[in-house]
């Protein structure tokens, strides 16, 4: 999901179609922005929202803005933190 600023409601439905399959193995996801609002990108915030809806297997962050966004390691570090008690491995790649 790149480049993504919504999930529309057909899009919603296939992905909950599919899923009923057994579910999502790896989720590459869009996140320009940790908490801002973009009129083209999802932020971190909302990535979280679809990723606990979702609740793929793996999730890897992209499309990220280094002007936003702390570090790699940080970054990678906070995320452990914000997804722990979901029992979601989340991080961001390079």
């Amino acid at each position: 999901m790149s480049d993504l600023s919504r999930i529309g409601n057909d899009t919603k439905r296939w992905i909950t179609e599919w899923m009923e399959g057994g579910g999502i193995d790896v989720l590459v996801i869009d996140s320009l922005l940790v908490e801002r609002d973009h009129p083209t990108h999802i932020s971190l915030k909302k990535a979280r929202e679809i990723i606990r809806e979702l609740r793929p297997k793996r999730t890897y962050i992209v499309g990220i803005s280094c002007d936003d966004w702390p570090t790699h390691d940080k970054a990678n570090l906070m995320l452990v933190e914000m997804f722990k008690d979901d029992d979601l491995k989340v991080e961001m790649v390079s």
